[in-house]
């Protein structure tokens, strides 16, 4: 008995030291490849791992821990909420304290896979396409001007000559679109803690087409157009970058009661700061004017296209998208670390949706490039946008 006890004993510890020396290995592993351990994945609070940095402004509370490197799978939000009740199409879309984001299933990230460039196919639009095209978005045009961007441009991260390259396109871009209201909104960002300027500079780009009367209710289309080092970022976010740029274009005399908006925002990719520093200096009178804001961001590839955000607005999306033939589901971003530029805006009550595509395998990696964006891809994002816009703008406030 003894004996026995004995070498049970020692069966025991050597499966101890076995467990232990596998999660050795396995934390090795996920640091190799630039993945946050488990416990950091999931935290809603600033991770303390090497590659986190501090970045700041000057506007209110515009203090935000992200983690900034060509490994990272997706940036890390600081906070999350806990989820809202579910509602429907139908209920009312209020502004009062909107919740961040929609009851939906939570799927892990994918296993990133090297030098992966011929992973893509277009989407199948099936009998969609004809009322994709019917709203007038060209996934050719935009395919062109992502090419353009990607290689007249290219790489765009926060505070840099790219960025700012970037900023001078995009503006001309409106300019030939026929906007005589074009602007850029710059704000200072500290990038000390990642070897950057403490000084640096990123802007917004804002081109406003103004509606009937000084008044007039404000819809907004935009997306953030930095990448992270090291990738052109042709779907995050060349792709959101392109479309909001050819909805302009639609859109250009659509909607005359209505003032159209279209923002694409520098440094998302460090901590959605541009959004937030747009949002920051909204007036309250000038916030209750704005109807909604939908975010384009990585629309080129994935297997899902979803949707997220104000769940009254996710949920009028996915019902008019499917009685258009469009698959388009609800999604939740919580436990991803995954964050975008809808959340400023959603935090600072006003309505918002967020349409991507779930999930790039070469998200934040040298492969996301222009060819492996198919123009359908930028026409399901830029079309259903469109569709869902018109629907909510039918709907009295």
């Amino acid at each position: 008995m003894l004996k026995t006890i004995r070498r049970m004993a020692g069966g025991l510890v050597i499966l101890l030291v076995s467990l232990l020396m596998l999660e050795a290995c396995g934390e090795e592993a996920r640091q190799t490849v630039g993945l946050p351990s488990p416990v950091s994945t999931f935290s809603t609070v600033a991770p303390s791992v090497p590659f986190s940095a501090q970045f700041s402004t000057t506007a209110p509370n515009l203090t935000i821990v992200r983690p900034l490197t060509t490994a990272s799978i997706a940036p890390t939000l600081v906070t999350t909420p806990p989820d809202p009740p579910a509602t429907t199409a139908t209920a009312s879309l209020s502004t009062a304290n909107p919740p961040l984001v929609t009851p939906a299933t939570v799927l892990p990230l994918p296993s990133v896979q090297p030098n992966l460039t011929s992973d893509v196919t277009p989407p199948p639009l099936g009998v969609a396409e004809n009322t994709l095209k019917a709203t007038g978005f060209n996934g050719d045009e935009a395919k062109a001007l992502l090419i353009e961007l990607s290689g007249q441009v290219g790489v765009r991260v926060v505070g840099s000559q790219g960025e700012r390259k970037a900023a001078d396109w995009l503006e001309g871009k409106y300019r030939s679109f026929g906007y005589s209201d074009v602007k850029q909104q710059s704000f200072p960002v500290n990038l000390s803690r990642v070897g950057g300027a403490a000084n640096a500079t990123s802007q917004n780009v804002i081109a406003t087409r103004p509606g009937a009367s000084s008044g007039a209710r404000v819809l907004i289309f935009g997306g953030h157009y930095d990448s992270v080092p090291g990738t052109v970022g042709a779907s995050d976010n060349g792709s959101g970058t392109v479309v909001t740029l050819e909805i302009a274009h639609t859109l250009a005399k659509a909607f005359p009661e209505y003032e159209l908006r279209f923002i694409n925002f520098g440094g998302e990719e460090v901590g959605i700061l541009g959004s937030l520093y747009y949002v920051s200096k909204l007036s309250a009178e000038e916030k209750k004017r704005i109807v909604a804001y939908v975010n384009l961001d990585a629309l080129g590839v994935g297997d899902r296209f979803v949707a997220i955000g104000t769940p009254q607005l996710v949920s009028l999306a996915v019902d008019t998208a499917s009685k258009n033939g469009i698959r388009l589901e609800s999604f939740n971003l919580q436990g991803t670390g995954a964050g975008s530029d809808h959340e400023a805006f959603i935090g600072g009550g006003i309505r918002s949706i967020f349409l991507a595509r779930w999930l790039d395998r070469q998200l934040h990696r040298p492969g996301d490039s222009a060819e492996r964006v198919y123009p359908q891809a930028l026409l399901l994002g830029g079309g259903t946008a469109i569709l869902v816009v018109q629907k909510i703008l039918s709907i009295t406030f």
